[in-house]
């Protein structure tokens, strides 16, 4: 029986993973931590949680948590992980990774001392599991060609300021991460490999979050971002991720020399395209329908030894974390930035 802790019950983890680890049944909810022991109790009766502590520190030290889920923000993170893999407990943590670079390297040299121990992070569904196989299957079997360039868009609609939680605007609660960029390079990175260079134009368009009573606070991240980069592997690339721009669609598309592939970032649907043919047409996903992902799973089977740990390793997000620091480095000083930092 795997003994699970919870530090940070938020939407995620109430809506997603608390419940399908309440129903397996290798898996004890044995602890949770909240930012009230108030809110932890009402969570903890909910879902049959044993324990209630009253403070993350508490949960992570006892001798009744084998395995630790944060989903708390990101500049929580680093001291949360490290201190979970410390008292020797497998760690599954929210993304972001972290709220830059540098702790996300020690991060991911913290669970390199602890080889026993999963260390994963929580992925990015841009794409899933299934659909990013299909696209490298179709890319290996030359549907595209050689493959050029990528351009990959993430449109979060027209302003709304209530769209987004106020932590997603914050540099001193989120760090480098702005908006949904991080899980498009990740989705990048895994398909395509690294990236070598970025140049990036940022823009804040709406300063100030307004709350539901009326106050309001000074945003810190851009809501608006345009990146031009390269890859390891010579392919360009187009990234743009923007929360004021709206009627446009969020996709991936991929362009060779004898084709175009099409993932609608959305509808999950996939289409493409070779120099012989007029239009796009909608290309099946194999499995998709039946498709039931969700990371807790993994988590919990790569602890019992029956898969190894993948969507998202701490390498793969060190990754995305470099990428999503190079581009504000490239915006605060109109450089190109070359990678690795």
């Amino acid at each position: 029986m795997i003994r699970v802790g919870i530090i940070g019950a938020g939407n995620s983890l109430i809506e997603t993973h608390i419940p399908r680890l309440s129903r397996m049944p290798n898996v004890t909810l044995s602890g949770i931590s909240n930012r009230t022991i108030k809110s932890a109790e009402i969570v903890a009766e909910k879902f049959q949680i044993q324990n209630v502590f009253s403070s993350w520190i508490e949960l992570v030290e006892s001798d009744e948590v084998d395995a630790v889920i944060i989903g708390t923000w990101p500049y929580t993170h680093k001291d949360m992980v490290i201190a979970s893999l410390n008292n020797r407990k497998h760690v599954l943590t929210q993304a972001r990774m972290a709220m830059n670079l540098k702790q996300a390297r020690e991060m991911l040299a913290a669970s390199l001392q602890y080889p026993e121990l999963i260390a994963q992070i929580v992925p990015t569904h841009t794409p899933t599991i299934l659909e990013e196989k299909t696209i490298i299957d179709l890319i290996s079997n030359g549907f595209v060609g050689d493959l050029a360039y990528i351009d990959a868009v993430q449109n979060n609609g027209f302003h709304s300021h209530e769209d987004s939680p106020f932590w997603r605007k914050n540099s001193d609660l989120s760090g480098y991460n702005i908006m949904s960029l991080g899980q498009m390079a990740e989705g990048i990175i895994r398909l395509f490999g690294s990236f070598s260079s970025v140049a990036a134009i940022t823009k804040l368009y709406n300063p100030r979050v307004v709350f539901k009573d009326g106050s309001s606070r000074l945003a810190t991240i851009p809501d608006h971002v345009e990146v031009i980069c390269e890859l390891n592997s010579g392919i360009t690339a187009h990234l743009k991720c923007s929360d004021v721009v709206g009627l446009s669609s969020s996709q991936l598309l991929i362009f060779g020399t004898n084709g175009i592939l099409r993932f609608d970032y959305d509808s999950k649907n996939l289409y493409g395209k070779q120099k012989n043919e007029e239009f796009l047409r909608q290309i099946e996903i194999p499995g998709q329908v039946e498709q039931e992902f969700d990371v807790a799973d993994r988590f919990i089977e790569a602890i019992m030894g029956n898969i190894d740990v993948s969507h998202t390793t701490f390498e793969e997000g060190v990754k995305y974390m470099e990428f999503t620091e190079a581009v504000s480095i490239s915006s605060n000083y109109g450089e190109t930035i070359q990678l690795p930092l």
